[in-house]
């Protein structure tokens, strides 16, 4: 199992619009081995936020580990 601390915020490319996420400084686990970071945060997004991040779990620009 891996331990994350992770931040949120939705920006376009831009910068000129965003959108502020309740996600701050929230700690998840995940294992590696069986899970897809990047699914696990797409889940959360959306758990949380109710955001569907739109790259289908594949980062894109500034999405960051």
């Amino acid at each position: 199992m891996k331990t994350l601390l992770i931040n949120v915020t939705y920006t376009d490319d831009t910068d000129k619009f965003w959108c502020e996420s309740s996600i701050k400084s929230k700690k998840i686990s995940f294992d590696p081995e069986t899970q897809n970071i990047h699914e696990v945060i797409k889940e959360l997004c959306y758990e949380e936020d109710y955001m569907e991040l739109v790259y289908k779990g594949k980062p894109q620009g500034n999405v960051f580990i």
